[in-house]
């Protein structure tokens, strides 16, 4: 089981998704790895890409770009995954790529992120150019989990459980 998202308030894990920069708190990045094939999954919440085994785990794979209204696209071979805590679970959240680590300048209005509002996705835009994640928690809501291990059930054979 992971452990909650303890902020380290020092260092970000920065990575562009669709030319934008964002951050992420070190402390809530898990690992780092290249894209792999993500499995559809019938019935999962829309923010979801689907599901990846990750060492004999099952983790929901996050739709980042829908989730920040960018357009969507097929995970090219050059992406990057983050496995990140959201809550008690591990989410991976595919990148364009990972561009390193920053220390996060003072915040701005989430409207200056990305020029819109973003309803509760705790964005908030750096005066050094990085929009920052400031709470990966909100990335997977409870409704959007509950309906990943619905989805997940419904696609497990009769009798087998989905690995833990």
């Amino acid at each position: 089981m992971d452990l909650p998202f303890q902020p380290s308030a020092s260092l970000l894990v920065t990575f562009r998704v669709e030319g934008l920069l964002l951050g992420l708190d070190l402390g809530a990045v898990v690992r780092i790895e290249r894209a792999a094939a993500v499995t559809p999954l019938n019935g999962g919440p829309p923010c979801l890409m689907g599901a990846l085994n990750h060492h004999g785990r099952i983790l929901p794979v996050l739709d980042l770009r829908r989730r920040l209204g960018l357009p969507t696209r097929p995970l090219d071979p050059s992406d990057q995954f983050l496995l990140v805590r959201c809550g008690l679970r591990t989410v991976v959240v595919p990148v364009d790529r990972v561009e390193g680590l920053a220390t996060p300048g003072p915040l701005t209005s989430p409207e200056e992120a990305l020029g819109a509002p973003l309803k509760g996705l705790g964005l908030m835009a750096s005066e050094n150019g990085i929009t920052v994640i400031q709470d990966p928690d909100r990335l997977l809501n409870p409704v959007e989990d509950a309906a990943f291990e619905s989805a997940l059930a419904g696609s497990q054979p009769s009798g087998s459980e989905p690995p833990a």
